[in-house]
């Protein structure tokens, strides 16, 4: 399957309400956002509005597209500003678009992918952290099976 690039404005159209006190930019964290009619997996909304006072020119911005999910890929912004992933607020989505995005992104499949959807199955996985053993445990909610999943 073919994922098209597009060109799209670079103005955040919605994001989630997590307040973030970081102020060295690129931040490591922040809310996650969409770009256009997209979820953007890549950069956090005020790494996007931070970059865009600093660079007012750049008004539209190249990603590649994956279903209703967009990654930057504009080379005139650095690496650093577009390297977070986040899936969080990005609706649910079948394992054929998915399952490329991931491997796209470097993204860890067993995060995210049980194993025993259907390429025209949305994966739903549910988790709950450990934080003394440092790992998520994910359960599949279509055959149950539980995974634990280290941080790496």
């Amino acid at each position: 399957m073919e994922f098209p690039e597009k060109q799209v404005n670079f103005q955040v159209t919605f994001h989630s309400l997590v307040g973030i006190c970081g102020k060295s930019y690129p931040l490591s964290f922040g809310n996650y956002c969409g770009l256009g009619q997209y979820y953007c997996a890549n950069m956090w909304a005020e790494n996007i509005e931070e970059f865009k006072r600093r660079n007012p020119e750049i008004t539209e911005v190249k990603v590649k597209v994956f279903d209703r999910i967009c990654v930057v890929i504009d080379e005139r912004i650095p690496k650093e500003w577009r390297n977070s992933f986040c899936l969080t607020g990005s609706g649910y989505h079948k394992l054929k678009y998915l399952k490329p995005l991931l491997e796209y992104c470097n993204q860890p499949l067993d995060r995210y992918i049980c194993g025993c959807e259907t390429e025209d199955q949305t994966p739903s996985s549910m988790g709950s952290y450990n934080m003394k053993d440092n790992f998520k445990t994910y359960t599949c909610t279509l055959c149950k099976r539980e995974r634990k999943i280290y941080d790496r």
